[in-house]
């Protein structure tokens, strides 16, 4: 909504854990496999770029509302304008003994499918498994009729207690809700124990008030909701139970400038409101309007909840309990409607949505519209990012300088000087380019890591760096706090790989792109090149492939939040361990793998030794997703590129066949290929998998012949 009518100035920034959401009213049916876990993703990265917003993948440690700031255990903290938590709620009584240790917590929703799948991989009992759910509302209830369809499936049967401490089942939807629930139950064979509470839990067992114990091979804590702990960790004020105290208009009591709405809030004057998805989707569009009007120095509108909602109850056959003010039905026919209620509300957020809604204003992400009044934009070096940002950005900054560094940004000056030590030669490199993430944090972390690659595909160690980047153009306090995530992400992996940031260079521009020059230092006699590949030599490749059409694919907003997620821990691994180890086991030839794709950078290689090479397309790693993308005809722009340069100059066979797509891919932050003797290839794969490079593999080998590479 804040894209299809915001303020054309205003600049949206979504951060989440996850790079999805799951819809929580279509979870039970998900458990019960009435759907398939994609079909309840609302995918973030496609829905933020669409809406013209940035998308940050972490986790809030803090919040200071006074200050005005976000903050993040692993990155640069967020300043804000305006604020809004929409952050859920986590599930109550995770502080009974044993709980958090030994149970499926529904909450959060993005991990339980995956741990009820490990469950369920790990589950060697020879026997139907034993289940005990605690929570009597109507997550209880969905989720013991879900596991009752998984498990017949899976398992042949199962035996499903339901424990509560109420007197009897969703008593909170009326006497006809709980007859239904009842004879679903005993239609299922799913016993249940009221009138008392959990007491401690242990590896196999649950301890109740009444001295009694049940074994469990699963236990499901679904007690309702209770505060998310970082309401505990913003300093805004909450109410008894720890919910954010909220006022009608969705501002909280603290501060006007911090909205809040959903789960996480205790609404002024509905002290017992449900904590109900209902409400949540309900206060979308007047937090989304109060936002605009607070912008504006509008008037709010005040949001009141409705008195009552129809609840729908799957039971896990494709029928549904459909109940409200006292009124109850079951029937496959509430399951119809049920269904088709939750698809209807999915369907805004598939990627289907960006041809139906306009955009929020065209412009590129991120970058402030142009100011009628202002002056118009120099560019050469009238275009550079202006002193008081610099310094403001820069005397922030905590830099780590060795003491070869005789003038460095300690002490700026015209240029850097550093010492280069006797018997040492001097390796330089350079790289730079458009930001494809919308986090500049993210983008100057992967940048250095990227051009770190060349240095220690030479055999060299990093040592100082060169820093340039170009910033959209806004007002000076947006191109600080853009300047400053880019350079806090620099610092962090310069410092990191052991060298020292002596200097640099900004511009505005039209997108944000950035650049470093790396200089290394090597000991001259062990230059280790791209040419000392042998006939018989195993080819290694250190990390996964596939950044390219996962970039491409988030770039045309299709849902691959996850796989961009793989993609850049991928990227954030540096080559300098790998490199390490594929030198010291006597690596005869090396080189990495970025933008001309696995195939150009091998072929390289092998026209620099004068040999050929066979390579197993089936023994390639890729990213979690790679596949997917190829499968729907995403290339990035640089891939037929790649190709026509191979082979207009080398006899290239079989790379046409399906899983071909790969070898042309452009990596960023890819891994290093090399050429080892056959005798140590096990060793030294022992030796990367040990050092994190889980995806490290034997793809291939070196044969006899001229510019000829043959695919099997």
């Amino acid at each position: 909504m804040l894209a299809m009518d915001g303020p054309p100035d205003l600049r949206v920034t979504l951060v989440s854990e996850y790079p999805t959401a799951f819809y929580s009213g279509m979870l039970p049916g998900c458990v019960a496999e009435l759907y398939e876990p994609r079909d309840i993703q609302i995918e973030l990265r496609p829905l933020a770029r669409w809406a013209g917003a940035r998308f940050i993948e972490s986790r809030v440690a803090g919040i200071d509302w006074k200050e005005k700031v976000v903050r993040f255990d692993d990155r640069p903290e967020l300043a804000y304008d305006v604020l809004s938590l929409n952050v859920g709620s986590t599930t109550r009584g995770g502080d009974v003994p044993g709980v958090r240790e030994h149970a499926l917590m529904t909450r959060p929703i993005n991990t339980l499918l995956t741990k009820l799948e490990a469950f369920e991989k790990n589950f060697t009992g020879g026997k139907k498994p034993e289940v005990v759910v605690v929570g009597g509302g109507a997550a209880g209830f969905e989720l013991c009729c879900g596991l009752h369809a998984r498990f017949n499936k899976r398992f042949g049967g199962c035996h499903i207690t339901l424990v509560d401490s109420n007197a009897d089942i969703l008593m909170e939807r009326g006497a006809r809700t709980t007859a239904l629930g009842r004879k679903t139950f005993k239609e299922k064979g799913i016993d249940a124990i009221f009138n008392v509470r959990a007491k401690k839990a242990e590896a196999t067992s649950l301890e109740l008030s009444d001295g009694r114990t049940l074994p469990f091979d699963l236990l499901v804590w679904a007690t309702g909701g209770a505060p998310p702990e970082l309401a505990a960790r913003t300093g805004l004020a909450v109410d008894d139970a720890g919910f954010i105290k909220i006022k009608r208009t969705l501002q909280t009591e603290s501060s006007p400038d911090v909205f809040a709405a959903g789960d996480c809030v205790q609404l002024e004057g509905f002290p017992k409101l449900p904590k109900s998805g209902v409400y949540a989707v309900r206060e979308g569009p007047y937090l989304a309007h109060n936002i605009r009007a607070h912008l504006r120095d509008e008037v709010l509108e005040e949001y009141v909840p409705q008195r009552g909602f129809l609840a729908l109850l799957m039971t896990g056959d494709k029928s549904a309990i459909g109940s409200r003010n006292g009124l109850a039905a079951r029937g496959k026919w509430v399951w119809r409607w049920k269904d088709y209620i939750d698809q209807r509300f999915m369907d805004m957020f598939v990627p289907q949505f960006i041809d139906r809604v306009p955009m929020r204003s065209g412009l590129p992400i991120n970058r402030e519209p142009p100011d009628p009044n202002e002056a118009v934009r120099c560019a050469g070096c009238g275009g550079k990012v202006g002193g008081t940002v610099l310094s403001k950005v820069l005397g922030k900054l905590e830099l780590h300088t060795h003491a070869r560094v005789r003038v460095g940004l300690d002490k700026p000056d015209d240029a850097a000087v550093v010492k280069i030590p006797d018997g040492l030669e001097l390796v330089q490199t350079v790289d730079h380019f458009r930001a494809f993430l919308e986090d500049p944090y993210l983008v100057g972390r992967i940048a250095t890591i990227h051009a770190a690659s060349d240095i220690f595909a030479m055999g060299a160690k990093p040592d100082t760096v060169l820093a340039f980047a170009t910033l959209p153009r806004g007002s000076d306090d947006l191109v600080a706090r853009d300047l400053a995530a880019v350079m806090a992400g620099i610092v962090r992996e310069t410092h990191a790989l052991g060298a020292s940031l002596v200097g640099g260079h900004t511009d505005e521009g039209e997108d944000l792109s950035v650049g470093l020059v790396f200089n290394g230092l090597i000991d001259p006699k062990k230059i280790l090149t791209k040419s000392g590949l042998r006939v018989g030599d195993r080819l290694i490749l250190t990390k996964p492939l596939g950044t390219g059409t996962i970039l491409a694919a988030e770039m045309r907003m299709l849902p691959v939040g996850s796989a961009v997620s793989a993609a850049v821990k991928s990227m954030l691994t540096s080559n300098g361990a790998a490199a390490e180890i594929l030198i010291r086991s006597g690596a005869h030839a090396l080189t990495d793998v970025t933008g001309f794709g696995l195939a150009v950078h091998l072929s390289e290689m092998l026209e620099a030794s004068g040999v050929s090479a066979e390579l197993e397309l089936q023994k390639l790693p890729l990213l979690p997703g790679a596949t997917w993308c190829f499968a729907q005809d995403v290339n990035s722009s640089l891939h037929n590129s790649n190709r026509r340069h191979l082979i207009h100059r080398w006899e290239v066979t079989g790379d046409r066949q399906r899983g071909g797509e790969i070898l042309y891919d452009p990596q960023t932050s890819g891994g290093l290929i090399a050429g080892v003797a056959e005798a140590d290839v096990k060793a030294v794969l022992d030796q990367l998998h040990a050092a994190g490079y889980a995806e490290a593999a034997e793809i291939g080998r070196v044969i006899a012949g001229e510019r000829e590479l043959k695919i099997v």
